[in-house]
């Protein structure tokens, strides 16, 4: 099948170099569903990740309101990442216990264009905001965002390029990895790779690149935010942290959040659970949101704990095509979608080799 893409789909993110006014900020215009930086200047902070609190209060075109939080991106520099949904003037007022970040205002005018919109779901099947049907063909690159593994020029971009052609529009990866340091072209995820209060926003200019290059090529990006391992080592006050800083710079794209790889290796579902409602709370664009299980099971089982946020059934089933499907056919009588996110591997096997994901 052929596959079109837009002009705008070409545009990876616009950046919006404010200028200061005593009255807000000046008035700029995004097509919808392009993404918009707002880059504001804040004081200066030992640690800005657990110090400053920065959020913002759109009035849509329609007279509701729209509210999501800035993340910081390295010294005294903040980004409010913004997609406007529907066509027209965007006001907002920003909130912050920064005084330099607190009470700006203006508004963003948002124009027409052709793109399909977010992922979402209907009833068993997945479709996009425009309600165009989706059928989700999807890869996995776990460690595509550490450089290690996915060095962005010599294998990420190949990789991606390759499933763009065979037709593939999803592909998932978790931000903070188990096993290697997390380090990609722009130094580590942590400090020292293991201080979850010391954010590195270097990392993140790189996972910016990977996600710009994903939604050049149309690609739904499922975002696995830690693994099992992983997510015991925080506290909840840090791992919601963690997960609305993650929110607030992806939210903006075409994503599907997943709470944790393999949650029933480590932990109790309820340890898992609450945080769907953190995203829910955090997420004004509404993504589906799912959670990953060990082999040989579904997150189906603990539907009674995940079912207040969970989007589709998740499953990890090895076996013949046959079993596959009946595994498929069991799990929707829950009524949402069902996929099998993990049932084979192919490509290099052995864990020291750089390619291996």
């Amino acid at each position: 099948m052929q596959r079109m893409i837009s002009q705008f789909q070409i545009v990876t993110k616009l950046v919006i170099l404010f200028l200061f006014l005593s009255s807000g900020l000046w008035a700029t215009t995004v097509a919808q569903y392009e993404i918009a930086d707002i880059v504001l200047e804040g004081g200066t902070y030992s640690n800005p990740y657990t110090q400053v609190d920065l959020a913002i209060e759109f009035t849509t075109p329609g007279g509701s309101t729209f509210a999501l939080n800035g993340f910081w991106d390295g010294d005294s520099t903040w980004i409010i990442r913004f997609t406007p949904t529907i066509v027209g003037d965007w006001s907002y007022t920003t909130t912050s216990n920064d005084t330099k970040l607190n009470g700006l205002t203006g508004t963003i005018t948002c124009t027409s264009s052709s793109y399909h919109g977010f992922l979402q779901k209907s009833g068993l099947f997945f479709q996009y905001e425009n309600g165009s049907h989706c059928f989700r063909m999807g890869d996995t690159c776990w460690r595509m965002f550490r450089s290690k593994n996915a060095a962005f020029e010599t294998h990420f971009k190949p990789l991606v390029n390759a499933r763009a052609n065979q037709g593939f529009n999803y592909i998932c990866g978790s931000i903070y990895h188990l096993g290697d340091p997390n380090i990609n072209e722009g130094g580590n995820l942590w400090y020292d790779d293991s201080n979850l209060d010391s954010l590195q926003t270097g990392y993140f200019t790189w996972v910016d690149k990977r996600m710009d290059y994903l939604r050049s090529k149309d690609f739904i990006v499922g975002l696995y935010l830690t693994w099992a391992q992983n997510f015991v080592l925080f506290s909840q006050e840090q791992f919601e942290r963690f997960t609305k800083y993650v929110i607030a710079r992806y939210a903006a794209y075409n994503v599907v959040w997943v709470i944790s790889g393999e949650y029933s290796e480590v932990g109790q579902p309820s340890d898992y659970g609450y945080f769907g409602s953190v995203i829910e709370a955090n997420d004004p664009y509404n993504h589906l949101i799912s959670i990953h299980p060990s082999g040989n099971e579904s997150n189906s089982q603990d539907f009674g704990v995940f079912s207040p946020w969970l989007s589709f059934i998740m499953q990890q089933y090895f076996g013949t095509p046959d079993y596959l499907g009946q595994t498929i056919t069991n799990d929707r009588n829950r009524g949402i979608p069902v996929c099998n996110d993990e049932f084979g591997y192919e490509g290099p096997t052995d864990t020291g080799n750089p390619f291996y994901f």
